[in-house]
């Protein structure tokens, strides 16, 4: 039910989506999530990764859907009662559409909106989370949101891999400002050290001729 998000805009648009479905449901885990987590509790879990979709909780800008809110607090604190240990991730790729078309990632001034989100999520559930993902595969997004340009923006070529870039060093600054905002919340509110950390995807390249400098490079 997300209709603010990025990812609602570009699966609108025809031709994105290959089969022409919209990301407007899903899995449906926002209003399902009470049956997931029994189904998580059945299967003898003790941990779940779940991120969060800023546009879900900021659909336009200064404007915070308290409910929402207060909706993500319930899911965590259904994982809690189960004694199951969460692992949040704060940026999975989707954005608003309304920050991605100020730039997003690629525009170092659009940072302090973005932090000041972090800063609204720990206030509100911070006591309920166990460790930190601050964001998921930031080479990915850059290489299918800026070079192929698969993902929203959709944007590519020699524009796309300079976008990249600066997505990705903005990317890095972002990480060190919710580090620094997670270990300052949480010591507040009494929390020991917990672990936090960025999900890498990671390839291992071997030359196919080991011989040949082309192959090599």
């Amino acid at each position: 039910g997300d209709r603010a998000s990025d990812w609602y805009e570009f699966s609108s648009e025809p031709g994105n989506i290959r089969d022409g479905s919209s990301s407007l449901i899903a899995c449906d885990h926002w209003n399902r999530y009470p049956a997931d987590h029994k189904i998580i509790q059945q299967l003898g879990l003790n941990a779940y990764r779940m991120g969060v979709d800023w546009s879900r909780f900021e659909p336009a800008p200064g404007e915070w859907d308290r409910q929402a809110l207060y909706h993500l607090r319930g899911m965590l604190d259904s994982l809690r009662r189960k004694k199951i240990k969460t692992l949040l991730t704060i940026h999975h790729f989707a954005l608003p559409a309304w920050w991605l078309a100020r730039g997003g990632f690629t525009r170092s001034e659009n940072l302090p909106a973005f932090l000041r989100f972090v800063e609204v999520i720990l206030e509100y559930v911070a006591d309920l989370v166990d460790e930190y993902i601050t964001i998921n595969e930031p080479n990915v997004y850059g290489y299918m949101s800026y070079v192929l340009g698969h993902w929203p923006p959709g944007e590519s070529g020699l524009r796309g891999l300079r976008l990249s870039r600066a997505a990705g060093r903005n990317m890095i600054l972002a990480h060190v400002g919710m580090v620094e905002r997670i270990r300052k919340i949480h010591g507040r509110k009494g929390k020991g050290k917990l672990r936090i950390g960025v999900a890498m995807h990671l390839l291992a390249f071997e030359p196919y001729r080991p011989d040949n400098a082309m192959d090599v490079d």
